[in-house]
């Protein structure tokens, strides 16, 4: 599999063909991992995925997803940055459903600002 090139050098929709069908191969690596609860949404040149988790879930559960994203990350998506989020879905009483956690994962690729910060010294005292 070829790896994904920075969104900035790439055409704009080869780019999102590119990524639509990267992340339906992850989607099926997540199935072939154990993760049913799986969605990948791609927008642009961002990722989020997200994965539903039971609402009492094992460490190594836990574990083996944080390694399959760090997996993601190292393989099929270098130079995106991954923003993680945990919440807690509320339960909806008429569909029966119960409450399950629910991570997030978004890798966008950084823009690089064109202006350098350069600290200023005018809080610090004159010695």
């Amino acid at each position: 599999m070829k790896f994904l090139k920075p969104l900035n050098e790439s055409d704009g929709n080869q780019s999102t063909d590119e990524l639509k069908n990267l992340g339906s191969i992850l989607t099926k690596m997540a199935k072939t991992n154990g993760f049913n609860d799986f969605r990948v949404s791609v927008e642009n040149d961002h990722f989020l995925i997200e994965v539903n988790l039971e609402q009492i879930e094992s460490f190594q559960r836990v574990f083996n997803l944080l390694d399959f994203i760090r997996k993601i990350k190292n393989d099929y998506l270098k130079g995106f940055r991954c923003d993680m989020d945990l919440w807690e879905t509320k339960p909806i009483v008429k569909k029966g459903l119960k409450k399950s956690s629910v991570f997030t994962f978004e890798f966008y690729y950084p823009i690089p600002s064109k202006y350098k910060y350069y600290p200023t010294y005018d809080d610090e005292p004159f010695f």
